[in-house]
């Protein structure tokens, strides 16, 4: 999630999509509203749908560069689930060993961000679109942030313990039900022993007002540090006064070309805005909130 190692990273249309979500949950208990959608997900077969055909005429619009709340694209300008999920199944089935799937696992990865999106309330493509950005799509991605990220959306461990992964096992050895929980922890949250300390993209939605651009920014950084230019993630360390960046600048760009369609290849969405240095970054005070 925070720094993921699979992550890359963000300017042009309107506003916001508005998604109903589940307030945050200070923790799970049986009669939790995030158990009960835990549930009604984990009802559904990971073998119910193949992804294996592209549709006609998917569209592919150029890539942008989506630097400032105000111009992440709108939920009428998202590619369609069907062209969005059998496009990224190309990418999901190629490579080897940890970096690629067998086809049962990509369709069982698309089925299980299907139920899980559907049970929240939130897109479809936007899960997809973090799912790309995080891991490829790989059900056995490695660890980042140091060994403290796992699985398909870079979850971080928290004080009960590590995210699911499938990382380490053979080819069409991952199960669904592990596939939906990879799932589950990076829309609803891995909920430690007291607290949530990785809410999901579900908790930063209803944090942030149903806001897409934002929710996903405070997904990957952990906190919102400008609301209005997204771009803008240098933070200061407490102890020592210096600057650094608290996740990956073009992330959210990276996921709202994903979300539209716009295609290079699924891991190298060229990036925009990008400071090395982040002693050099500048904000672009002519950013402006979105509306939703």
């Amino acid at each position: 999630m925070f720094l993921s190692s699979m992550s890359t990273i963000s300017t042009a249309l309107l506003a916001h999509a508005v998604f109903a979500v589940p307030a945050p949950q200070a923790a799970k208990s049986p009669t939790s509203p995030i158990d009960t959608l835990h549930d009604r997900a984990a009802t559904t077969d990971g073998s119910k749908s193949s992804y294996a055909t592209i549709p006609a005429n998917c569209p592919s619009p150029p890539l942008q560069c989506y630097q400032c709340d105000s111009e992440f694209p709108p939920s009428t300008a998202y590619t369609s689930w069907e062209c969005m999920a059998a496009r990224n199944r190309v990418d999901m089935v190629a490579g080897t060993g940890n970096s690629m799937n067998g086809p049962e696992e990509a369709d069982a990865v698309l089925n299980a961000i299907a139920v899980t999106a559907d049970a929240a309330g939130i897109p479809r493509q936007l899960v997809l679109g973090m799912v790309i950005q995080e891991s490829n799509g790989y059900v056995r991605a490695g660890f980042g942030d140091n060994g403290a990220s796992h699985g398909l959306m870079q979850v971080q461990r928290t004080s009960s313990g590590n995210p699911a992964s499938c990382y380490g096992t053979a080819v069409n050895m991952c199960p669904y039900t592990t596939i939906l929980e990879m799932i589950q922890d990076g829309v609803f949250g891995h909920v430690g022993s007291t607290d949530p300390q990785a809410p999901g993209i579900a908790h930063w939605l209803s944090a942030e007002g149903r806001n897409t651009a934002r929710a996903i920014r405070g997904y990957n950084t952990g906190s919102i540090i400008d609301s209005n230019d997204l771009a803008n993630i240098v933070a200061t360390d407490k102890k020592n006064g210096k600057k650094y960046f608290a996740g990956t600048q073009s992330y959210v760009s990276d996921v709202a070309n994903r979300m539209t369609g716009a295609r290079g290849n699924s891991s190298h969405v060229p990036t925009c805005n990008l400071i090395t240095n982040p002693n050099n970054y500048v904000a672009d005070t002519s950013c402006s909130a979105g509306t939703g």
